[in-house]
């Protein structure tokens, strides 16, 4: 648990030594600018389980003795009563008298016996969680103290860097995504170039279902999910409408799971009559099994299923009875493009994106950024099949443009809005999600940001 120092001609270097030499969890104790560089004395992750490990080793030393000599003292009432036995023994033909005396007397007050010491082992257990709890604290202003000056470090140093970390926060992408995305931006770009990079990096992560992989081409039998009021019906309509018009009626079928909304079976059968597509209804995995069966000659069927919230524990029975149907069901996932960062990413991790086929982005003509939804598609890394900006059947369904998409993201941050940061409070969103708020050593941002200052 001894301190190290660690010596740098500027904070990326002397970070990148901290964590090479103690990992990426080292805890910085102090850090100051000297002479020719920079000074950071830092500890391992592990220096605070040791801290609290000694110091219940302390403190249980300690307190052994004072446990036996507590056990070896007699307590202050047996103190007392011992010379009254011995009073009481030599003198016994002055009991009468003494008693007479005392009801002569007023009554004196007898002495309160002190309240029980508690426990040593409770002391030093408070004693090992407060200090604990102010470490954490001290560790807490150090690192802010550092993400501080490694962010003005970067700004001085690389501009153009720092303006596209704060185009794509302000456009509402995740700190994480935008470190990604920004990390090999190259050294000494200007602000117009630094941009121009940007959009190109971001055009190369946003992946897009192309002319090769277009699911009507293609056919198949397709499950629309998504939570309650996503477009999931409007969505499957405009799907039904686009097969019709390249495949033919009779090539294209419709289900419907939605057996729990009032009406819903009966809008869908309205779309399949104007379509002239067969419009079926089915109530739980055999039946659906079974429906698949008969409809194997057909190039493309799309599956309604019931609307309901990510969190509802039928998603996953949903999930699992699709997947069992036998008629290789895809899965699109409707995410709306009105909802916010965290809402999406939960919506992507309950309905199990490594078994997902793609994604359909809803309500995009509602939305006023959408830069929260393309960072929870890329960083998922799912496919963008179609975008969807409207009510009308088939006409408001397109294939994704990503030029559009991204200009329309980033245009936001040139906007303005309420909700931006002044620039001092950037580094505060580029501080890493704490998976294990709980834990005693957890992962530095002043360490990561070492790697993003040149």
């Amino acid at each position: 648990m001894k301190p190290r120092k660690f010596f740098a001609a500027n904070s990326r270097e002397v970070l990148k030594l901290v964590r090479d030499a103690l990992g990426p969890d080292a805890l910085i104790v102090s850090n100051a600018k000297v002479a020719g560089g920079f000074e950071v004395i830092a500890l391992p992750a592990t220096s605070i389980s040791e801290l609290v490990g000694a110091s219940r080793a302390e403190m249980a030393l300690v307190a052994a003795p004072l446990r036996e000599t507590a056990a070896a003292r007699p307590s202050p009432a047996a103190a007392t009563a011992e010379p009254r036995r011995r009073e009481t023994t030599a003198a016994p033909s002055q009991a009468a008298p003494a008693a007479v005396s005392t009801s002569a007397e007023p009554a004196q007050p007898m002495i309160a016996a002190a309240p029980p010491a508690p426990p040593r082992e409770a002391l030093s257990e408070a004693l090992v969680h407060n200090m604990v709890a102010e470490l954490r604290n001290m560790r807490a202003v150090l690192e802010q103290r550092l993400s501080g000056l490694a962010w003005t470090e970067l700004s001085r140093r690389d501009p153009a860097k720092v303006a596209a970390l704060q185009a794509l926060l302000t456009a509402g992408f995740s700190g994480e995504l935008a470190r990604r995305l920004t990390d090999p931006m190259p050294d000494g770009s200007d602000e117009v170039e630094g941009m121009k990079w940007l959009v190109a990096e971001v055009n190369r992560n946003l992946v897009t279902a192309g002319a090769d992989n277009d699911i009507v081409e293609r056919g198949g039998v397709y499950a629309i999910v998504g939570p309650t009021g996503v477009g999931k019906t409007t969505t499957t309509a405009k799907l039904a409408a686009r097969g019709v018009v390249r495949h033919g009626a009779d090539r294209v079928a419709l289900l419907t799971t939605d057996t729990y909304r009032i009406g819903a079976h009966e809008q869908l059968r309205i779309y399949g009559r104007i379509l002239g597509v067969t419009t079926s209804i089915v109530r739980d995995a055999q039946e659906l099994k079974s429906t698949l069966s008969e409809l194997r000659g057909k190039h493309m069927v799309l599956i309604d299923t019931v609307g309901m919230s990510q969190r509802d524990k039928l998603v996953t029975e949903q999930v699992h009875a699709l997947t069992r149907s036998g008629g290789n069901v895809k899965r699109l996932l409707l995410l709306n493009a009105t909802c916010n960062g965290d809402t999406l990413e939960d919506v992507v991790r309950c309905y199990e994106p490594a078994s997902l086929d793609g994604c359909i982005l809803t309500k995009i003509d509602e939305a006023q950024a959408i830069g929260a939804s393309l960072d929870v598609i890329m960083r998922n890394r799912l496919a963008l099949h179609f975008v969807a900006n409207g009510q009308r059947v088939p006409e408001d369904l397109h294939t994704p443009n990503r030029q559009y998409l991204i200009h329309r993201a980033l245009r936001a941050a040139a906007g303005g809005s309420v909700f931006g940061l002044e620039h001092e409070e950037y580094p505060l969103m580029l501080a890493p999600a704490r998976q294990e708020p709980q834990r005693d050593a957890a992962s530095g941002f002043a360490a990561r940001m070492g790697g993003y200052v040149a």
